[in-house]
């Protein structure tokens, strides 16, 4: 509002005031406050436009019919209006996704509408105009401690709220189509992540860049920490490609939201089980390189009884290509037959690793430790990848 206005207006029905910044410069230097003067100097003789208020005039026009309340904004010399209808209709979605009490934006061209529809799980569905976003919204408190660094007028802000949203039409974002961090409205802050980040963090003058510090990490630190509520809210075929690929940063805030929200999913649990049940967390869980062209519910079915035999395997869903995580698959079929002969044989030891493990190796049969990489140090024997038998074993 004062990036466009400096003397905003809101008029009611029972009366208005006035905000003005020249009026306030004026009013601080008029009390003679040393420590107002000093911190007027510090701004430049720029004083923050809604400090002081006043009531408006009796000159002041009356609302509309149907109105009850209105905020009138005078332009700032050089702001064209016709450009700033532009500018606004294309933040309407924006400002209706990342304000829950704002219904509706009344343009030239029509009005934009949002409809919230809540969902089942931890994510809620939001219609803005013609498109539908999958959205999960967190709020908190700022540590007071981290609130000396800012500027008087940002001190007040005490509460922190952040809006992932995933469009419904599949177009995520990522490495080949960056989005942009909005603060709620677009900054320059571009972002490689597959969902959009609407977060009130603090910003420079301009409100196009992130300004640096403490409040800015807690918010974004606390915002990727919900990060994995929205993926456990969509489909389980569809979680794995909400995981960031890999991609250099696109700009200081990705890289910090990008090592947050990797950090949330590899403890958080958003990956299903292929027994049913609770979602487990990627450090401990198990993917089935499966041959896609198999039917899917014998893949399934497989899946399922193996599950047994390998603690924390996935859904099969997600070893097929095009669903799998983006990072090393860590139970190939020759190292399941190992495993499932190895368990029938009484041997009751963990493997080394988890779906992080570019590779994992079992130990011989009768090894009382674990293996390492290819070769087993207990038995000096090395495990073929293809063709292995029960009976080969004996040879070690």
């Amino acid at each position: 509002m004062t990036a466009i206005s400096d003397a905003p207006r809101v008029v009611t029905r029972a009366g208005g005031v006035v905000f003005d910044r020249a009026r306030t410069a004026r009013a601080v230097a008029d009390t003679g406050a040393a420590g107002l003067a000093d911190e007027l100097a510090r701004r430049d003789g720029a004083a923050p436009a809604l400090r002081l208020v006043w009531p408006t005039g009796p000159d002041e026009a009356e609302l509309p019919p149907g109105a009850d309340t209105e905020v009138r904004l005078p332009l700032r010399a050089g702001i064209d209006a016709d450009d700033l209808v532009v500018v606004a209709a294309a933040q309407a979605p924006d400002l209706l996704l990342a304000l829950p009490s704002l219904a509706a934006v009344d343009l030239p061209d029509g009005v934009v509408r949002r409809t919230d529809e809540t969902g089942d799980g931890e994510g809620d569905t939001v219609r803005v105009g013609t498109r539908r976003w999958y959205v999960v919204r967190a709020e908190g408190e700022v540590p007071s401690a981290l609130l000396a660094g800012l500027a008087v007028e940002d001190r007040a802000r005490t509460v922190w709220r952040a809006t992932w949203a995933l469009p419904g039409d599949g177009a995520l974002a990522g490495p080949e189509r960056p989005d942009v961090l909005h603060a709620p409205t677009p900054t320059d802050e571009r972002t490689t992540l597959p969902a959009r980040l609407l977060a009130t963090v603090p910003l420079d003058p301009d409100r196009r860049h992130v300004r640096d510090g403490p409040v800015t990490e807690h918010v974004l630190a606390a915002a990727a920490a919900r990060y994995p509520d929205l993926v456990r809210a969509r489909p389980a075929e569809g979680r794995p490609a909400l995981v960031p690929a890999p991609a250099l940063p696109a700009s200081a805030v990705d890289a910090t939201l990008r090592d947050a929200v990797l950090g949330a999913l590899r403890t958080a649990p958003w990956l299903p089980p292929a027994s049913g049940g609770v979602d487990l967390p990627p450090a401990g869980a198990q993917v089935l390189d499966l041959d896609p062209a198999g039917p899917p519910e014998v893949l399934a079915a497989l899946a399922e009884r193996l599950a047994d035999v390998l603690p924390g395997l996935v859904d099969a869903r997600l070893g097929a290509p095009g669903t799998r995580p983006p990072w090393p698959r860590s139970a190939s079929p020759a190292w399941v037959r190992r495993r499932w002969w190895m368990r029938s044989r009484g041997w009751t030891g963990r493997c080394r690793g988890g779906a992080a493990s570019s590779r994992i190796s079992p130990p011989c049969p009768g090894s009382p430790r674990p293996g390492r990489g290819r070769r087993s140090r207990a038995c000096r024997c090395r495990w073929p990848t293809a063709g292995w038998s029960p009976a080969r074993a004996g040879s070690c």
